[in-house]
């Protein structure tokens, strides 16, 4: 045990004294949450370890300050009406919840922000916060939508002036409340979505984010907050308070362990309910505006067996296998980052099948992708190679007497109508990491416009057929980029693609490089790789020579490693460094760009996530760095003299 303290220079560990431990073992809490957590073992990892309660998440000392506070939290509401009567607001004894706006009105919201201060402090106030030993800091139990087990645990000080203080959460609800731009009073309801209600007969502008699958178990992992409100806040909001923990017998997501373990059942539960939920949607929704439907769920899924291939022939036609073009990620596999996995199977997820399925069979058609900064790309996401981006879906009703269409025609307009709507995302500098994700809308695009897409013996073509065709195509619309490549650059993806940066035999190396018409000699030359006991290998970024500031970079410079050189210097020099040398590469610059689209989801589906995180990088920081090398370019013209 240590204690972190404030030094002259930084932060210094100290051991405990054995007062400090003997008052640390003193604290004795007079009340405690006795509740049950949940065994669900996708996020939920204490259980196992004998943590069933959540008191067991909080030591003694940490449930003394969290029932203080929130005892306090009464207290302060109090203190708040008889200063609103002293100021001069009715004492009208109406309460918040039943609309109230006189002095106990008042002195209820007050304690309402209030206790979200303390349900911020909980977050810091458990043993599931773990230390950040690089950056010295306490990290919140919520550093993911789960509840692992932490070995060694940091308790906050809610005194300090650091992470987890109680005051912080104070502050930050006084930011809220003081920028909040609203001046007309609101209304938040809370009504299942499946089942009808009295006022839906008045149309209405919908935009809704749906339940993820079995993604997240949002009910079970908000009973940690909940049972801090509720001591906090019970008196207040009665009916919502209720329930010693959150109500989860309705919460539409596919948990088996709400059904015995059964997970069909599960899934039946959910695609019923998210169905009916898109029905009532689609009826309700204002005809002169869409439906719009965020979704930010990564797909995550291989079917063991491939799509059939991208031809019209189909189900009962001559079609062969449509293999991989990049095969299985080999021994030095990671987790994939965005879960697109290293099998050789179409590539479709549960969680987005189960949306579009939904939507469509409403009558819905999808009118269009909006891909939407909402995500935080910090900390935990950042480590990940998480989605930068949402994905609005824009939704409008489908005609009612929309044709069908044939398997041969559904591929047509995907080829034809899906280059354009992916070089648009490209131009428009989506993350690699959001590319997949985005392309889904205006594939589905075409799949919804039509009543139904049949196969050739008459079978509905799936959703989950759609998608994987779609993933299909979007792969090889990067693999043509690459005809954009000099031939040395088209070698070393290829080579990059079976060996990643680890040496493979001489052969192989001078057979491919006769396939791309390249000499080993003059990729060696050129830096690209290195060749000695007959091996072959590329050469990492950090052995690269980085070309110096000013020097005018040669034509025939590859995009391999005009692209690898971008990545280096952004990752060593930072932004203003990439962008001189992206001003002196004159017309190679966008090509490199959407070579690390290539590159990126080649790691993707191999799982490298290290090497693809380099890539989604580059492409992130490409419009700052294109700004900036602009400017650069415009710094050097010089004035020509007249004489």
């Amino acid at each position: 045990m240590a204690i972190v303290a404030e030094g002259q220079n930084g932060r210094i560990y100290l051991s405990p004294t054995a007062e400090q431990e003997a008052i640390a073992r003193s604290a004795q809490p007079t009340w405690k949450p006795d509740t049950e957590l949940s065994t669900h073992s996708q996020y939920m990892g204490v259980p196992r370890y004998g943590m069933t309660k959540h008191a067991d998440l909080f030591t003694p000392r940490q449930l003394v300050a969290l029932t203080t506070f929130s005892d306090l939290v009464a207290e302060a509401r109090e203190k708040a009406i008889q200063d609103a009567i002293a100021a001069g607001i009715p004492d009208d004894n109406v309460p918040l919840a039943e609309g109230g706006t006189g002095a106990r009105a008042y002195g209820e919201a007050i304690s309402v922000y209030l206790a979200f201060a303390v349900d911020k402090g909980a977050n810091y106030w458990s043993t599931i916060c773990a230390w950040h030993s690089s950056r010295e800091i306490i990290m919140s139990t919520f550093a993911r939508q789960a509840i692992p087990m932490v070995w060694d645990y940091a308790e906050a000080n809610p005194f300090c002036n650091s992470s987890g203080n109680f005051l912080s959460g104070v502050d930050q609800a006084v930011k809220m409340i003081t920028s909040c731009p609203a001046t007309l009073d609101g209304k938040v309801n809370q009504h299942d979505a499946t089942l009808t209600h009295s006022d839906d007969a008045t149309p209405k502008i919908i935009s809704t984010d749906p339940p993820y699958f079995d993604n997240i178990g949002y009910a079970d992992l908000s009973d940690f907050f909940y049972v801090w409100l509720r001591r906090s806040l019970s008196s207040i909001y009665p009916n919502i308070f209720s329930t010693l923990l959150v109500p989860k017998a309705q919460e539409l997501v596919a948990t088996p362990y709400r059904f015995g373990g059964d997970k069909q059942k599960a899934r039946e539960f959910f695609e019923t309910g998210l169905s009916k939920a898109f029905n009532r949607l689609h009826d309700i929704c204002h005809a002169d505006y869409p439906l719009t439907v965020y979704y930010a769920f990564k797909q995550t899924e291989e079917d063991p067996s491939p799509p059939d291939s991208l031809s019209h022939e189909g189900r009962d036609g001559p079609h062969p296998p449509t293999p991989s073009p990049i095969g299985r990620g080999g021994e030095n596999s990671e987790p994939s980052p965005s879960g697109r996995g290293q099998g050789e199977g179409g590539r479709a997820s549960t969680g987005w099948e189960t949306m579009l399925e939904g939507l469509v069979r409403s009558g819905c058609t999808i009118d269009g992708t909006w891909p939407m900064r909402t995500e935080r790309p910090t900390g935990v996401k950042v480590a990940v190679n998480a989605l930068a981006s949402s994905i609005v879906l824009v939704c409008r009703p489908r005609p009612a007497n929309a044709p069908k269409a044939s398997r041969g025609q559904f591929l047509k307009e995907l080829k034809r109508e899906l280059p354009q709507a992916l070089k648009l995302l490209q131009q428009g500098n989506i993350a690699p990491v959001d590319l997949a994700q985005a392309s889904i809308g205006p594939g589905m695009a075409i799949y919804s416009r039509y009543a139904a897409v049949l196969e050739n013996d008459g079978s509905p073509l799936t959703v989950r057929t759609a998608l994987q065709l779609i993933n299909q195509y979007l792969d090889e619309y990067l693999e043509e980029q690459e005809g954009e490549l000099d031939s040395a650059s088209r070698w070393a993806v290829t080579w990059f693609a079976q060996h990643r940066f680890e040496p493979g035999p001489y052969g192989d190396a001078e057979v491919l490089s006769k396939a791309k018409n390249v000499s080993l000699e003059s990729l060696e030359e050129l830096g690209i790789l290195e060749a000695r006991a007959g091996k072959v290998r590329l050469r990492e970024r950090g052995s690269l020579s980085l070309p110096e500031a000013g020097i005018r970079l040669p034509e025939s410079l590859p995009h391999w490693l005009i692209t690898q050189f971008l990545i280096q210097t952004l990752d060593t020099q930072g932004e203003m460094a990439a962008a001189e040398l992206l001003a002196s590469l004159g017309e190679k610059g966008p090509i490199a760009r959407d070579l690390a689209y290539r590159l990126y989801t080649l790691c993707d589906k191999k799982g490298w996530a290290q090497e693809a995180l380099a890539y989604n990088t580059l492409v992130i920081a490409w419009p700052e760095i294109s700004r900036l090398a602009l400017q650069t370019k415009q710094n050097n013209i010089t004035q020509p003299s007249l004489f």
